[in-house]
């Protein structure tokens, strides 16, 4: 803003204005204002926090539409995470989530019970995470969760729950939003976060284990079965991803054979078995993956798996791995399976299943 004077300032007056403005969207990394007369100029001063939290994600554990029959809380259940960085200090949090999206509600299928919040200084990635305090109140609906703690400024904190995705793909889906409250009930921070883009879900998605048991380190066999709401299709790949952590038994063995077998149909592709050292969220994670590539070959009637596999056609298959040292998070432990056209990026349908123990 530009001003100028008739008269000359007198020195050693104090002068007051006024100046209507509207907020940034928002706060910049410079916020700060200064005065200038002639050849003088203050200091520079603090300007008002712009109320609108910074550093706001938000991702999705799998991004996959809901497989029929999920619950919650369920092994079907999916996982949001939420960062963000508050600009004042508040007392409660609302989420509210899109059309489709599903928090729960009652004692038993609430997201409440699977929240978790920590907190990290946001100038210094180093310092040990913020013991948040619990939580006073919770209640979650539908599409809409509010909950009572104490958040602090200086902090960028992430936010972890159960949720369901929603069945169905939305055309124009909208945006999440999250805002705070301050003491007294005045209103504090607001943001809005994309909704993350979600893949085709399956028509069926089951882990069984069976054998081994939940300790850490022991061989475990599981038996997948699943059936998807679309044909299979030459050259179509499905993969198989685990949880962080996980391994296949012998795989430094020069004669290691990637321990997959097939039960529906009795003869498949074999399983292409990788595991590689991945850097998410600032921390190196090994994930192992079986990769199956399907072909045209028929032989021995139904008895071999073929494209074109018929949409809600069951298979099935078992795999052997060995149990990580310790439980992934909440987030990451997560068992996916993908199907992909040929030469595709993303994936045309996509299940999961909570993963160890």
């Amino acid at each position: 803003i530009h001003l100028t004077w008739r008269e000359p300032l007198a020195d050693s007056t104090l002068y007051a204005l006024r100046v209507t403005s509207i907020n940034p969207a928002e706060q910049p990394a410079d916020h700060v204002w200064t005065i200038e007369v002639d050849d003088q100029a203050s200091e520079l001063l603090p300007a008002p926090s712009v109320q609108r939290f910074a550093n706001v994600g938000l991702t999705m554990s799998v991004p996959s539409l809901r497989v029929p029959g999920s619950t919650v809380r369920g092994s079907g259940g999916n996982r949001l995470r939420l960062v963000f960085t508050p600009t004042v200090p508040a007392r409660s949090l609302t989420l509210r989530a899109v059309l489709g999206y599903d928090f729960g509600a009652g004692s038993e299928e609430s997201a409440c019970k699977t929240m978790r919040l920590q907190g990290r200084a946001s100038d210094d990635k180093t310092r040990p995470l913020l013991v948040v305090p619990p939580l006073q109140q919770c209640t979650a609906a539908t599409m809409v969760i509010e909950f009572s703690l104490g958040i602090l400024v200086g902090y960028e904190y992430e936010l972890t729950l159960d949720v369901l995705t929603p069945e169905a793909p939305a055309v124009n889906p909208g945006d999440f939003q999250l805002f705070s409250y301050i003491d007294g009930g005045g209103f504090g921070d607001e943001a809005w976060a994309p909704s993350p883009k979600l893949f085709p879900g399956m028509a069926q998605f089951i882990v069984e284990r069976v054998s081994g048991s939940q300790e850490s380190g022991a061989l475990v066999t599981s038996k997948l079965s699943m059936a998807f709401k679309e044909d299979i299709a030459a050259d179509d790949i499905l993969e198989l991803a685990f949880p962080p952590m996980f391994s296949f038994p012998n795989m430094e063995a020069a004669n290691f054979t990637c321990p997959v077998e097939w039960a529906t149909p009795a003869v498949g592709p074999p399983g292409i078995c990788k595991c590689r050292i991945r850097k998410e969220r600032g921390r190196d994670l090994k994930r192992c993956t079986v990769t199956f590539w399907v072909n045209t070959t028929s032989a021995d009637g139904d008895h071999r798996l073929a494209a074109p596999w018929s949409a809600g056609s069951q298979l099935s298959f078992r795999v052997i791995v060995v149990n990580p040292s310790a439980v992934p998070s909440a987030y990451d432990n997560m068992l996916r399976i993908s199907l992909f056209g040929s030469g595709g990026v993303d994936p045309r349908s996509m299940g999961h299943q909570r993963g160890w123990p």
